[in-house]
């Protein structure tokens, strides 16, 4: 009999680490959680800010997000110079 309240006493303390251990994952799951959310939301903000450097060095204006407004801006650059320029080879067209 003086087996029974051992094993238990054991069962008890290896439940007691086991909850111990599952609150600290749960923990260091939530840091690896967030992490991943802000390496996330960099990674966008990196990718926004290529995309913004990429318009910049075409020349196309930052504020000509969708696409009509881009289409005007290359109608614009067809019109001042190429169809405005009278030494324009029209060759190729």
């Amino acid at each position: 009999m003086g087996q029974i309240p051992l094993r238990l006493q054991d069962l008890e303390e290896r439940v007691s680490d086991l909850k111990y251990r599952s609150s600290v994952w749960d923990t260091e799951l939530g840091k690896i959680l967030k992490m991943l959310s802000e390496s996330q939301t960099k990674m966008e903000e990196i990718e926004n800010y290529v995309r913004r450097s990429h318009l910049r060095f075409e020349g196309i204006p930052e504020e000509a997000g969708n696409h009509q407004a881009i289409l005007q801006f290359m109608e614009d650059l067809i019109k001042t110079y190429i169809l405005d320029n009278p030494l324009a080879d029209w060759t190729i067209m």
